[in-house]
């Protein structure tokens, strides 16, 4: 018998999420820690909807850096029509990965959901129409928006202009309905920074990045100052994880064809899902800890380098993550963001939406990302 939480979870993902239906190739990729009891359930949700459904294990990258990505996985992937990825190596950042997504058509849902406490939360059960209406009424804004500041207790304090989503998201209206989706959802599309001046007092970057360049993988103790001016980090100041963020800066300028467009600000975006949290403490497991929080309101990030879709000439990403946490953030003058909690809570037409699915009270209570 499948637990009636991971169930409904379960059914979120394949349903809500994947839209998946009969006659679909489906994989489910998986990696090290998964559980096979949420995979069970998974599959057996997809199979309900008439999917034929693979399942796939694969390790963690040896390197922890993306051009070492599997070929028989990247193979399946290729392959399929709906990827469930449930922590696996083959991420966005790997270039295959990315053209299988926007050229060629497959849909790649990023899932959490394979981890049980994950599945069988109020987070994974969220009723998607309340989640879509939301973002929604955010990506309006987002779109529309001419100007932004963005603001934090740490003394970031950037403004620059609006240039709506990054290309390869150009179209996107519904993360849920685009090729790439999260579950448990959160995030919305990259939105595109230009001429933008200030500081960005950094907390946080890659796992995978500050483990290689001898950062700490959650938290930065000092916070790393980006002096920016006209879109382009021109100063890295701090202790220790400065020096580090000088290394990876450096690898990614000498990756391909980068070169000083590395320290470029592309675009910045942020989670949207006040249910989201980590079940695990953030010393103990800081890959967890960073994916799950990276769909929270208070976790944001500027993304520093090339967008995925430029052609550099080398097979994975070659951006650096500069992360803000519960940060105060203006569209044109309205405030959207207040220390992390999202203001469209306060539409009085999404909480009579939400009204119909249970207490708003329960459903849109604000818990601040705790990082301090």
């Amino acid at each position: 018998m499948v637990p009636r939480e991971l169930l409904q979870g379960a059914k979120n993902c394949v349903i809500g999420c994947g839209q998946i239906h009969e006659g679909q190739q489906v994989l489910i990729v998986n990696g090290p820690g998964i559980d096979q009891e949420a995979v069970n359930a998974v599959q057996s949700v997809a199979e309900l909807q008439g999917a034929d459904v693979a399942v796939l294990w694969l390790q963690r990258l040896a390197s922890g850096w993306f051009e070492h990505a599997p070929r028989i996985g990247i193979a399946a992937f290729e392959a399929a029509d709906v990827v469930i990825n449930h922590g696996s190596p083959l991420t966005r950042g790997h270039k295959p990965i990315h053209r299988a997504m926007f050229e060629k058509g497959v849909v790649m849902i990023r899932s959490y959901g394979g981890d049980v406490n994950i599945l069988g939360s109020a987070w994974a059960q969220f009723p998607f129409e309340i989640y879509n209406e939301m973002e929604l009424r955010l990506m309006r804004i987002l779109k529309e928006g001419k100007q932004f500041r963005v603001t934090d207790t740490h003394g970031t304090d950037l403004v620059g202009d609006l240039d709506g989503p990054a290309a390869h998201r150009r179209d996107t209206v519904l993360v849920s309905r685009s090729p790439y989706r999260h579950f448990p959802p959160g995030v919305h599309p990259p939105i595109r920074s230009l001429r933008s001046n200030g500081v960005i007092n950094m907390r946080n970057t890659y796992g995978d990045a500050a483990r290689l360049f001898g950062m700490p993988e959650t938290v930065f103790p000092v916070p790393v100052k980006l002096t920016v001016e006209n879109n382009i980090v021109t100063r890295i100041e701090g202790g220790a994880e400065a020096d580090g963020m000088k290394r990876y800066f450096d690898f990614l300028a000498h990756s391909g064809t980068v070169g000083q467009d590395a320290y470029r600000v592309t675009s910045w975006h942020t989670g949207m899902h006040h249910m989201s949290f980590s079940p695990y403490p953030r010393e103990l497991d800081p890959n967890h800890w960073n994916g799950y929080c990276h769909h929270h309101p208070g976790y944001f990030h500027f993304h520093v380098g090339l967008d995925p879709s430029e052609d550099t000439g080398v097979e994975y990403m070659t951006h650096a993550q500069a992360t803000v946490f519960n940060p105060t953030i203006w569209v044109d003058g309205e405030k959207v963001w207040e220390k992390g909690r999202l203001t469209v809570f306060d539409d009085p037409d999404l909480v009579a939406l939400t009204r119909q699915y249970g207490d708003p009270v329960r459903l849109l209570r604000y818990q601040p990302l705790p990082v301090d």
